[in-house]
């Protein structure tokens, strides 16, 4: 009984909404600094800034349904299903893979509500490419000040707000920018880094903990590894999610989404051998034990951008 469902019971034409609602073309997530208070006019504003129209200034006769704390607004052949949405565990929401970029960690972190917008259009008007500019136009029209971060349901990636990802939003790079979402940065550190080598050190010792947790783990638990992955002369280090432990050999699925590995995806099924792992984390609402060559990356992307 999603939000979408009981707008369409209470719109003035629930059959041509339900046909548009079958699944969202887009979905966005925004992670605000504090709740904000949702209302017609606000959204009205968002949308006769975004598309290009004027509504009307009434709900009813500008074909919007509002329930609750719900709005869907239909625009020319699309619809867009504006909704409050609880705290994002991005620990969950994300297969469990630490932000290693430290200012894609705090907005996420610091975030205390969540606005969501999806958008629905029939078939024949589905156009990507134009679905995407007119959300992402949307979206910065809605968001503000309050706004510290994107998350991207479909592709489980995440971006950064700032004025750069404004610019991405509402100009041609839309629909990379909604379908491709954040990847994590490359990080390079010197193979004899003392600092790296003593967390690796220490994730390797402390293991046989990350291994009697995980035999007791609980269905909210999220379990994780980061090992290197190799394609060619490309070596990339990675974070999985684990699903199974045998002896020496770790099974997972890949969490990242490679930068310059051709033979990987994220979501791959995968498997490291223990000899190669590199750290591992595991918790419920965040890396609550372990994450220890966190800090090491930390500092050394800080001093790559100096």
């Amino acid at each position: 009984y999603r939000p979408e469902f009981r707008a369409i019971l209470r719109s003035p034409d629930p059959l041509e909404i339900f046909y548009r609602l079958k699944k969202p073309l887009i979905s966005v997530e925004m992670l605000l600094r504090r709740q904000v208070d949702l209302d017609f006019q606000m959204l009205r504003r968002a949308a006769n800034s975004a598309f290009g129209v004027e509504l009307p200034d009434s709900p009813n006769v500008a074909k919007c349904t509002v329930v609750e704390k719900d709005i869907l607004v239909q625009v020319k052949d699309f619809s867009i299903l504006v909704s409050e949405r609880p705290h994002i565990d991005y620990e969950k929401t994300g297969k469990g893979s630490p932000i290693p970029d430290p200012n894609l960690r705090q907005a996420v972190e610091a975030h205390r509500a969540c606005v969501g917008l999806e958008m629905f259009g029939k078939p024949e008007h589905a156009d990507m490419a134009q679905a995407c500019r007119m959300i992402g136009k949307f979206a910065v029209n809605l968001a503000g000040p309050e706004c510290l971060a994107i998350y991207l349901p479909d592709t489980e990636q995440w971006h950064v707000y700032n004025d750069a990802l404004e610019g991405r939003l509402t100009g041609h790079e839309a629909a990379s920018t909604l379908t491709e979402g954040y990847r994590v940065p490359l990080i390079n550190v010197d193979d004899d880094d003392s600092a790296m080598k003593t967390a690796v050190a220490e994730a390797r010792r402390r293991w046989p903990e990350f291994v009697e947790a995980f035999d007791c783990r609980d269905e909210e638990q999220v379990f994780i590894v980061k090992a290197p992955f190799a394609d060619g002369e490309n070596t990339e280090f990675m974070w999985l999610k684990v699903t199974e432990i045998q002896d020496e050999v770790i099974h997972g699925e890949l969490s990242n989404a490679p930068m310059d590995l051709e033979t990987l995806k994220m979501g791959d099924s995968v498997q490291v051998r223990l000899e190669d792992l590199n750290d591992w984390s595991y918790g419920r609402g965040g890396p609550e034990v372990g994450g220890f060559t966190l800090k090491v990356l930390e500092d050394a992307q800080k001093r790559q951008a100096q």
